[in-house]
């Protein structure tokens, strides 16, 4: 019930550390969980992305937020990678379960 005091304080961090991964993407995960703000959350966390290629949290939020917006193959390449990065990631798997019949579309 305090996203918007939670907002101001991981803009606060960025503004001071704008390379600071562990903030932009939890900012990422909070913008997802509110309706009408995913793509300003796509943005945050295709940033992360961006300063870091490999990092595994922020891809599975943001397949995570494809999957609630019904971009079921969008989601999968993100689990994909997920678990091309980290073989056996439980967040990747159970993503792919989840698409399986997206995953040779």
């Amino acid at each position: 019930g305090r996203e918007k005091e939670a907002e101001e304080v991981l803009r606060e961090v960025i503004k001071i550390d704008s390379q600071n991964i562990m903030s932009r993407t939890e900012l990422g995960k909070l913008l997802s969980k509110q309706k009408g703000r995913e793509k300003e959350a796509e943005e945050v966390l295709r940033e992360v992305i961006k300063i870091d290629s490999k990092n595994l949290h922020a891809r599975t939020v943001l397949a995570k937020l494809y999957e609630s917006c019904n971009r079921q193959i969008e989601a999968v390449i993100l689990y994909k990678e997920v678990c091309k990065y980290n073989p056996g990631n439980p967040f990747g798997e159970r993503g792919l379960e989840r698409l399986k019949k997206y995953i040779n579309a």
